[in-house]
């Protein structure tokens, strides 16, 4: 910089010094050749001098357009300053290169959002005032069921009432809509945002299928009356019978399996018990174990055996189950006065039966094949009634299929050998605490896998 103003010093003197010969030479001596000759120089030296500053200024306009015009290709070199400007043009030349890279960083920053945007599961549309669309990604043109448009009006061909919602929506707000094409039907969720841009008003709209998610609000409340409906079946508290202790558990998994159980007064002081589960989930299990609790209540108080009353159960359940469905049940009455249990099975798990002073636990399982696969005398001639002496301190238990196929990590199931050797273990310890060890065990058997299936355990024992 100081060879700049050291050369421009000696430019204006000598311009200077020129000027004060012309007008000497003109004063005194009149010589007409050299007045010309000096008026010449003078001006060619005006030139130069002009030239010498103008070449500053024209690089620097150079460069500031070039920032102007976002054209960062050129790099003042220092040979066009000329070495006086050497650490000005460094500096200049620095500053083109940041402004590269920040415009390189950008452009990855652009590429990487307009990626994001071209595969995000939301559907996104962009338009002007005018309806020109300047976005539209690939989830809106498959919610939309459209290849490319121009301008959102053009959506008025199919389905008119979207494109109003779309001028008319604004900034925070957000639309249910139903949206029909090509013969499927939608429920979009429309939320809209509007920016300016250039000058320019913008409306950036987001759309959402939410058809799985309203589907599955609407399982969720289903198992939620499911839940509520199951535990309202089950009995509030477990029946006192001289010279017996009864314990019954149910643990509903996170879906409602259809388990269930229930306690029955019948007549001469006998009490029946009844275990059951409904193949299927959710509420419709739900529903089939209301009717099945409304058929046993009507045996109350009645000398109904525990195989004609799975048979009326059957002709009842036959007429409501959807062709495949069925229930599993074990149906038994307690006769507390002769200490005997009689039994009918129909198609359920078996009773374990843990006789005192006897490390062998049996397995009851009386012939039936389960309610709602047949109506007629095949149904009722797989039927049979067990009668099975209880003496003190036997231990009956009655379980369903959610206790004994619990599954690891690994997909073992917990099978019945395992409620036999928890039985054995635990046998002396009172009964409600041999519930709670037998469901404890199954549940570290399971570890986190998750519970799929509700898990329901009845124990009987003589005193």
């Amino acid at each position: 910089m100081k060879k700049f103003q050291i050369g421009l010093i000696i430019r204006v003197l000598i311009l200077t010094a020129s000027v004060f010969l012309l007008a000497y030479i003109y004063f005194n001596n009149h010589l007409a050749a050299t007045e010309v000759i000096i008026s010449v120089l003078i001006i060619v030296q005006v030139y130069l001098l002009t030239r010498y500053v103008n070449t500053t200024n024209y690089e620097l306009t150079k460069f500031f357009n070039s920032v102007k015009h976002s054209d960062f290709n050129r790099i003042i070199m220092p040979k066009e300053l000329g070495p006086s400007f050497k650490e000005l043009n460094k500096s200049l030349t620095n500053v083109i290169k940041q402004f590269q890279v920040t415009r390189s960083e950008t452009e990855e920053h652009f590429l990487y959002l307009q990626t994001i945007v071209k595969q995000v599961g939301t559907g996104l549309i962009s338009f002007n005032e005018k309806g020109e669309v300047t976005l539209l990604n690939e989830s809106a043109k498959r919610i939309l069921h459209i290849n490319e448009i121009k301008n959102i009006h053009t959506l008025a061909n199919v389905n008119p009432e979207f494109v109003n919602i779309l001028n008319n929506i604004r900034t925070g707000e957000q639309e249910l809509f139903k949206f029909s094409s090509n013969g499927k039907e939608m429920n979009l969720s429309i939320y809209a945002s509007e920016f300016k841009l250039r000058g320019d008003m913008y409306k950036l709209v987001s759309l959402q299928d939410i058809r799985n998610e309203l589907e599955r609000e609407r399982l969720g409340r289903e198992l939620e009356i499911a839940r509520q409906l199951q535990l309202r079946l089950l009995p509030e508290k477990n029946p006192s019978v001289d010279g017996y202790t009864i314990q019954g558990f149910c643990l509903p998994a996170k879906e409602v399996g259809g388990d269930y159980y229930d306690f029955i007064e019948l007549a001469d002081n006998k009490l029946g018990i009844v275990i059951g589960d409904v193949a299927g989930k959710g509420l419709p299990a739900a529903i089939y174990m209301t009717l099945t609790k409304g058929i046993f209540l009507s045996f109350t108080k009645t000398n109904i055996s525990p195989k004609e009353a799975l048979i009326k159960v059957n002709q009842l359940l036959y007429q409501s189950l959807r062709r495949g469905s069925f229930v599993t049940m074990c149906f038994a009455i307690l006769d507390n006065l002769k200490n005997e249990l009689t039994i009918a099975r129909a198609g359920h798990e078996p009773l374990l039966h843990s006789i005192n002073n006897d490390s062998i636990i049996k397995e009851i399982k009386p012939k039936g094949m389960g309610l709602g696969l047949e109506e007629g005398k095949i149904f009722e001639s797989s039927f049979e009634d067990q009668t099975i002496k209880l003496n003190e301190k036997d231990l009956i238990i009655f379980y369903t299929d959610g206790v004994s196929d619990s599954r690891d990590s690994s997909f073992n199931n917990y099978g019945i050998k395992r409620i036999k050797d928890v039985i054995t273990k635990n046998k002396e310890l009172p009964l409600a605490q041999l519930v709670t060890e037998t469901i404890n065990d199954v549940r570290t058997f399971s570890g986190n896998t998750p519970q799929y299936d509700d898990m329901t355990l009845i124990a009987v024992k003589r005193q």
